[in-house]
C-alpha cells in the first residue's frame, strides 16, 4: 500500500450573544489515505514437469520422477537400492515366521510304552487304576506296576518320573486333593518295593481338575478318572518339556 495525503479547510460563521460579535473560523486538516499497490511482482511459479517434488531446475532428470526409496533421494532421478543396502533394510520374512513358530519338541525317549499326554509330555501309557474313594492300587493294575517297574529299571537314562495323582469328580475338591496326593505316594512306594530308587521319583497330585472324561456320568468313565500317570521328567540328563 502507498499513502496519499489530502489538505481540507472547513470555514465557519458564528454571532456571539447577549453582545453582538461575529467572526470566522476556519478548521484545517490533513487526511491521509491508503491505496492498495500495482506494482509488487506476482509470486513466480515454479516447474516441475514429473512432479516428483524437486523443481525443474534442480532436477537432474526433470521428465522422470525420483524413486522413493532412501537412496539418492535429491537428484530427482529414478534409482535402485545397492543389493548391499536392500539386505540390510529388508525384513526377513522366513526368519520373523521362525520366530513365531512354536519350538519343535524334543524327540520322545527310545522307551517302550512311551507316548506324548495332551501336554505332550513323555507319558507311560499303562495307568494304574484305584478303586472308588481308595488310595490303594486296584489289583488288576498290580502286573501293570510290575512292568512299569520292570521297565524304569532297565533304562537308567529315565533319571527322573514324576507320579501324578487323579481323582474322579464324586467328591468334593479338597477332598479328591488329598485322595490323588495319597494314591500318588501309594504307587512311589509300589515302584520303590520293586527296586526302583527314590531318588528317581517325585509326586504329585491333581485332585480332579485333569480329567480324561470330563463331566462322567458312566462307572467306566469315572473309573478310567481316578488314576496314576508317569511322566518322564529328566531323560539322559536333560529336561523333557
Amino acid at each position: 500500500f502507498h499513502p496519499s495525503v489530502g489538505v481540507f479547510a472547513s470555514p465557519e460563521v458564528y454571532v456571539l450573544f447577549p453582545s453582538v460579535s461575529a467572526g470566522v473560523q476556519l478548521t484545517i486538516g490533513l487526511d491521509f489515505a491508503f491505496a492498495p499497490t500495482s506494482n509488487i511482482p506476482p509470486p513466480q511459479e515454479v516447474s516441475d514437469r514429473d512432479g516428483d517434488g524437486i523443481p525443474d531446475e534442480d532436477d537432474a532428470c526433470p521428465d522422470e520422477p525420483e524413486t522413493l526409496n532412501a537412496f539418492e533421494g535429491e537428484d530427482g532421478c529414478p534409482d535402485e537400492l545397492p543389493e548391499s543396502q536392500d539386505e540390510e533394510d529388508s525384513v526377513d520374512e522366513t526368519e520373523g515366521a521362525q520366530l513365531r513358530d512354536e519350538p519343535e519338541p524334543k524327540p520322545l525317549p527310545p522307551v517302550s510304552g512311551v507316548e506324548r499326554d495332551e501336554l505332550g509330555r513323555p507319558r507311560f501309557t499303562e495307568a494304574l487304576k484305584f478303586r472308588r474313594n481308595s488310595p490303594r492300587i486296584d489289583p488288576g493294575s498290580y502286573r501293570a506296576a510290575d512292568e512299569l517297574a520292570r521297565t524304569i529299571r532297565e533304562h537308567p537314562e529315565i533319571e527322573r518320573l514324576v507320579i501324578e495323582g487323579h481323582a474322579d469328580e464324586t467328591g468334593s475338591p479338597e477332598y479328591n486333593q488329598r485322595l490323588s496326593e495319597r494314591r500318588a505316594e501309594s504307587v512311589r512306594r509300589a515302584l520303590i518295593a520293586r527296586g526302583v530308587d527314590s531318588a528317581r521319583l517325585r509326586v504329585i497330585g491333581h485332585g480332579d481338575r485333569r480329567p480324561i472324561h470330563p463331566n462322567a456320568t458312566s462307572d467306566r468313565e469315572h473309573a478310567e478318572n481316578r488314576r496314576v500317570e508317569l511322566i518322564i521328567e529328566v531323560y539322559g540328563g536333560e529336561s523333557i518339556d
